[in-house]
């Protein structure tokens, strides 16, 4: 454990000259300067992974919606999320299902 606390702080040290050299190197005011960009492509990069997801969960909704209203015959779909039973007259008659997540 001390060796890999020791191999940490080596590593860290160096990193930390590293950086200060390529600081001297491009000059703080510029570093200042493009921080802006890399917090708003951070910021951008999670709303289209958030965008993503909620499109992937609109998609597995929607089929199991149309699913349920399509195929009579089929009278209940397990909802990928809470393991709940939906059934075909709770879609229709609500429109929805609230899925109360489990962990």
């Amino acid at each position: 454990m001390e060796e890999a606390n020791l191999l940490f702080r080596n590593l860290l040290s160096k990193s930390t000259q590293e950086l200060k050299a390529l600081s001297r190197k491009v000059g703080g005011s510029n570093i200042d300067k493009s921080r802006p960009y890399f917090e708003a492509l951070e910021i951008a990069n999670k709303a289209q992974e958030e965008c993503e997801n909620s499109a992937t969960a609109y998609q597995v909704r929607n089929t199991i919606c149309l699913s349920l209203l399509l195929f009579p015959f089929c009278f209940s779909v397990n909802c990928c999320e809470c393991s709940a039973v939906v059934s075909r007259e709770s879609v229709s008659e609500t429109r929805e299902h609230t899925c109360v997540k489990t962990q």
